[in-house]
């Protein structure tokens, strides 16, 4: 497994990004660089995600393979709120997830924030 730490880069209404939002993504890549949807597939339950924006209670989800939907998808649950409620959020990865790379998320009304990744470690999971 591979845990990518993100930071905001841009937004609808912080076009100048805020590092304070950070997102948090468990996945594992293939050989190629990209997620890796056989193993997806396999452990989807570790593939996690959260997002701590400043001031506001962090929110927990997780990362979804959809190829009817466009791919890769993250859900965040909103506070009182279960997964089965959360909107999808298509995920565009970089070529290869590494400190630097930039990674983009569309919500459903398609607003876009870009997130660069600033730490990509990989656990023993």
């Amino acid at each position: 497994m591979q845990r990518l730490t993100l930071t905001l880069l841009s937004a609808p209404g912080l076009p100048m990004g805020d590092s304070r939002w950070r997102l948090s993504l468990s996945l594992e890549t293939g050989a190629n660089g990209q997620p890796d949807a056989e193993a997806w597939t396999a452990r989807h339950s570790d593939w996690g995600a959260s997002l701590n924006p400043p001031d506001a209670p962090t929110q927990y989800g997780d990362i979804e393979h959809d190829p009817d939907f466009g791919g890769w998808c993250l859900r965040l649950a909103d506070e009182g709120h279960g997964l089965d409620d959360a909107a999808l959020e298509s995920i565009q990865f970089p070529g290869i997830s590494r400190p630097g790379e930039v990674l983009v998320t569309r919500a459903p009304d398609g607003t876009e924030r870009a997130w660069r990744i600033v730490e990509a470690i990989t656990t023993g999971a």
